[in-house]
């Protein structure tokens, strides 16, 4: 999924963490409990984002040395298939 991980940078770094942090949005963790609106509308969009290829989307795996079509794969499958093991 990682274009040659050899080649490290702090701009591809800050496009990784950015990517990291999309993901962490993405994630549902709850308790049982009742989610806020807000948290629901972040994890939404986040998995939107996520699972739809775009041109931003696009732009940010290439700064970030990810390949965009493995990535949406790979979050699609976690997102919509969370019981099966990879």
């Amino acid at each position: 999924m990682f274009d040659d991980p050899g080649r490290s940078s702090p701009e591809r770094a800050l496009w990784q963490e950015v990517l990291y942090r999309v993901i962490s949005d993405a994630r549902l963790d709850s308790d049982g409990g009742k989610i806020p609106r807000r948290r629901q509308e972040e994890y939404t969009e986040a998995r939107a984002y996520l699972t739809e290829p775009s041109e931003d989307l696009a732009l940010v795996c290439e700064m970030a040395g990810v390949d965009m079509g493995a990535l949406v794969e790979r979050i699609a499958e976690k997102i919509f298939l969370p019981d099966v093991k990879q």
